[in-house]
């Protein structure tokens, strides 16, 4: 199917569509960076609360905890320094995933005063906690995907696909 414009001859102005998706690509960081925004300052609202909420923040590098598990698994005993009876010692270096409430001893738990209401699958320490700037390149794609399957969507819109 031939699509028709309503235009009386062609022209070499870039269309609508075209400029706003080169403006959408120019500007990729910006709504990428929204939904990361938004979620950084609500868990910098719970940081102000630590009575009510078992949040900590990003990952503390150097610091050593008792966990019994990290991000809900095993911890083999080569990253542990010391074995103790309900969990190991373990020092983060920074390449560890979230860890979770339910990763804590009870004497870590204690030690960070974690609420005795918080729910076993919050995070306590995320590593996603800091600036989009700062996030690694794999958290940043992803973010951007959404970004650009909207971008190709209206490209496709306009295109007639």
């Amino acid at each position: 199917m031939e699509r028709k414009y309503p235009v009386k001859s062609p022209t070499s102005v870039p269309s609508t569509g075209r400029l706003l998706y080169l403006h959408l690509m120019n500007n990729i960081s910006v709504p990428a960076s929204a939904n990361h925004n938004i979620w950084y300052k609500g868990m910098e609202n719970q940081l102000q609360h630590p009575d009510k909420y078992p949040f900590r923040g990003g990952i503390p590098v150097g610091k050593e905890i008792e966990l019994k598990t990290l991000s809900g698994k095993d911890i083999s005993s080569e990253v542990s320094i010391e074995r103790i009876d309900e969990g190991q010692i373990y020092k983060f270096d920074g390449s560890e995933g979230p860890v979770f409430v339910s990763d804590l001893s009870e004497n870590a738990s204690k030690e960070l005063n974690i609420p005795e209401n918080a729910d076993p699958g919050d995070k306590v320490y995320n590593p996603n906690f800091k600036d989009y700037d700062d996030l690694d390149p794999y958290t940043k794609a992803s973010n951007e995907l959404a970004v650009l399957s909207f971008a190709k969507s209206v490209s496709s819109y306009y295109g007639g696909l």
